[in-house]
């Protein structure tokens, strides 16, 4: 297939942006592109829009910006509603606008009120700010709002906060055709629904690459592709990454779901082994289930100026801001990062994120040992120092790892309660 690529145009989508590097090595010339979802929907985009866009996609996109971007305010049956918290309509109108944009869908109708939706009416039934009789009403200006404010977000115009699924969304309404040989889709289980719409509306040949066994973002709307659609199936059962020990272990696990399973490791000759048992000082992938795991093993690694890096930056700046609002807030009153501001105290952003939450699990960290926790705000920062020859730890969760490979990898033991 690479070797195509001299004579015909090929146009790569990678799940994420660590495999769109790796493919960029092995893949090389000017008739190949190769780009994540979002980067690609932002190539087409006009020059002049990008830097704006972009801008807007770290806007916060807050009640009061719902409201006012969703027509709600000045409504004429707003009035109806009076009973209900502000914040709550703004949730409400939040709920189907990421429904309608995670999906293929040309408008907003009743088939994205979800089952978030319908949780969060049956609670205001039951504090009785909604009856049998104005239920329904309630409804159709949530829909109608919706509509508003998603037509505002994907407005390439518009001032209105947005994601990029916003604007991935607005290029998919526009119909648009990738002027390409072949189309190749990596990772395309946990494709999206307005993605996989652009690339099957596409008249050149397409080219997924899917594992049903690894569906594993059904939590964000992706869809198995290979259950939904009829193409030619080349099933690859021999893998040249691993030898047969490994194999024969994945094959073990895939048998639970599907007993005729059966791989053949043709790669090297790999070794499976307890990591209390393991006594090599080589670098090493660790793969953990939770974000959480990655952090305390960082902060580990920093405590014994071990070389580590979480893969990922962006997750690692998002937690880092985080933590660090939780500090300031925690020591002086202060919160530093919006979705904290809204807390009167740290005692109260405590009291009401007690699910077991990434936030939640961060704030308890903060609140039992404090020390700690800014050993793991050091660490973040000191990990940045290090380039990828210089690691000798690299942390990643499983969500991220696909696709990845490494020579030496630490399984970590919180898969044991991910079921």
């Amino acid at each position: 297939m690479r070797n195509t690529t001299q004579t015909k145009r090929a146009y790569i989508v990678c799940y994420g942006k660590t495999l769109e590097e790796e493919a960029k090595e092995l893949f090389v010339g000017d008739n190949v592109k190769i780009h994540t979802s979002h980067a690609l929907a932002l190539s087409y985009l006009p020059s002049n829009l990008k830097e704006s866009v972009l801008a807007r996609t770290n806007m916060i996109l807050n009640t009061s910006a719902v409201l006012n971007y969703s027509g709600f305010k000045g409504h004429i049956n707003a009035q109806m509603f009076v009973k209900i918290p502000t914040g709550t309509i703004a949730k409400c109108i939040k709920i189907i606008s990421k429904q309608f944009i995670e999906t293929a869908s040309e408008k907003v109708s009743e088939i994205h009120l979800n089952k978030e939706f319908f949780t969060a009416l049956k609670s205001l039934e039951k504090q009785n700010k909604l009856d049998e009789k104005n239920k329904v009403a309630f409804k159709e200006l949530m829909l109608e709002c919706a509509s508003k404010l998603t037509t505002e977000m994907m407005d390439l115009n518009s001032s209105c906060p947005t994601t990029h699924d916003g604007y991935l969304k607005s290029w998919q309404l526009s119909n648009p055709v990738l002027d390409y040989d072949y189309i190749l889709f990596d990772e395309a289980q946990d494709s999206n629904p307005v993605l996989l719409h652009i690339i099957l509306s596409q008249q050149c040949q397409k080219i997924l690459v899917a594992d049903s066994y690894q569906n594993i973002f059904q939590f964000r709307g992706s869809l198995n592709v290979l259950k939904m659609i009829s193409f030619d199936k080349y099933p690859l059962t021999h893998s040249f990454r691993y030898g047969q020990d490994l194999a024969d272990l994945a094959s073990k696990v895939l048998n639970h779901i599907d007993n005729k399973i059966a791989i053949t490791g043709r790669g090297y000759d790999t070794q499976i082994i307890k990591g209390s048992e393991c006594e090599h000082s080589e670098p090493f992938l660790f793969i953990a289930y939770t974000n959480f795991s990655t952090y305390e093993v960082l902060t580990d690694c920093y405590q014994s100026d071990v070389p580590a890096k979480i893969l990922g930056d962006t997750k690692v700046q998002n937690a880092q801001s985080v933590l660090s609002s939780l500090i300031s807030f925690s020591r002086h009153g202060l919160a530093t990062h919006n979705d904290h501001k809204k807390y009167k105290s740290f005692s109260e952003l405590l009291e009401r994120n007690n699910k077991g939450g990434e936030l939640s699990k961060l704030a308890e960290m903060v609140n039992s040992n404090i020390e700690y926790a800014e050993d793991l705000l050091k660490a973040f920062e000191w990990s940045k120092s290090f380039s990828n020859d210089q690691v000798v730890v690299t942390l990643i969760t499983a969500h991220l790892s696909k696709g990845l490979e490494a020579d030496n990898v630490f399984i970590a033991d919180d898969f044991l309660f991910c079921h």
